[in-house]
């Protein structure tokens, strides 16, 4: 005996059903579908990178001016600092030469006065 055609075509149309998904059968267009989509998420990925790179420069681009203005800041101060220790060491010279003017100034003085004690013993 013969199974009839539409038996037949029962048979084929009743498959079993995969236990895993990697055995489900997928048709192109739904393998298409599925590459189209990752496609899209990884361009979408893709413009979130760039984003976040033109985020990142222009932070940098930030910081660099704020280490320009330091850096102009601390010449500004180092030039002052030079100014100061020059005017420290002109006043330092001029400090030695009063100093030493006082010294010969006490130094008379006391001169004048041994023998100003030595003419008072001696009249």
């Amino acid at each position: 005996m013969k199974a009839s055609p539409k038996k037949q075509t029962k048979k084929k149309i009743l498959r079993k059903v995969p236990a895993r998904s990697g055995d489900l059968l997928v048709t192109q267009r739904m393998l298409s579908e599925t590459k189209n989509e990752l496609k899209k998420n990884i361009s979408s990925v893709r413009q979130e990178v760039r984003s976040l790179e033109h985020k990142m420069e222009a932070r940098f681009a930030q910081v660099d001016a704020r280490f320009a203005q330091v850096d102009a800041k601390v010449e500004s101060v180092l030039a002052s600092v030079h100014s100061i220790k020059a005017l420290m060491e002109e006043q330092d010279f001029r400090n030695r030469a009063v100093l030493e003017g006082y010294d010969q100034i006490c130094r008379c003085q006391e001169d004048y006065e041994r023998r100003l004690k030595k003419l008072e013993k001696n009249p």
